[in-house]
């Protein structure tokens, strides 16, 4: 996945930065608009989502309020609707669903977090996470035993019955970090793992993906470093870049030599 492929099976990828709380997010979102549009990130809509405070919640007494809390999110897209920032008090991602390259990725990335760490005079990250999802979708008299290793289908094929669905997960502690690796099997249109359902119905999908109905399996790897550091580009960029190598190794451990001959 460090290169660009002709026929790349991956269709949406996400990175975040998660920093220290900034209560009043909403005073500086006229200078961070700015370099959002500067960059062609110009279609921008503000949420605001109810949550409530659980601890609260069991304290209440007859009469209390309800402690709900109003938390803003702001996200801002390009025009085409592939690629869109998610700014909240605590976290910036990026997600995208027209993936070329890492390096494209970061050089997309690394300026808005930089840009950001300066307005806002951030203090530490606690997580910076990247994950990847890709689509195997064998072609005409293809199988999915041609582009991934058996281990990750668990026992399809060997049981008397029709399969509706396959799952496999490991979760591996990495020098930067932890990986988490899952392979789903199962028929139908390309979609999202469901807790990303709702992030990925804000990005159109690549119309072979779009138009994919069928048997198909999904390669979601997961990276995450929960480290508390301080805000600095260069850190994050190395370890968005190590989790990036872990994920790689992941990847090409669970393909087959046929799959990068078809994909690349």
């Amino acid at each position: 996945m460090g290169k660009q492929w002709k026929n790349p099976p991956v269709y949406f990828v996400i990175v975040q930065v998660r920093f220290n709380a900034v209560l009043d997010l909403a005073s500086y979102l006229a200078k961070i608009q700015e370099d959002f549009r500067k960059a062609e990130f110009t279609d921008f809509k503000k949420l605001m989502n109810a949550s409530f405070n659980l601890g609260l919640l069991a304290g209440l007494k007859p009469g209390d309020g309800q402690p709900m809390q109003q938390n803003e999110r702001y996200l801002v897209g390009n025009q085409e609707g592939t690629e869109l920032f998610i700014l909240d008090p605590n976290s910036l991602t990026f997600q995208t669903t027209r993936y070329k390259t890492f390096e494209i990725l970061t050089q997309t990335f690394l300026p808005r977090m930089e840009n950001l760490a300066k307005l806002l005079s951030l203090s530490f990250s606690d997580r910076i996470g990247l994950r990847y999802l890709d689509a195997v979708m064998p072609g005409p008299g293809e199988t999915l035993e041609s582009y991934v290793i058996p281990q990750v289908l668990g026992v399809r094929g060997r049981v008397n019955g029709e399969m509706q669905h396959s799952f496999t997960e490991a979760l591996f502690s990495v020098p930067e970090g932890k990986l988490l690796s899952r392979v789903v099997v199962q028929d139908g249109p390309v979609g999202f793992p469901p807790d990303l359902i709702m992030l990925g119905s804000d990005l159109k999908l690549g119309r072979r993906f779009a138009e994919h109905l069928g048997q198909y399996a999904v390669i979601d790897t997961d990276g995450f470093n929960d480290t508390r550091d301080r805000v600095d580009n260069k850190t994050i960029q190395e370890r968005i870049r190590g989790l990036h190598d872990q994920v790689d190794a992941v990847f090409n451990a669970i393909i087959t030599k046929h799959a990068i001959k078809m994909w690349s």
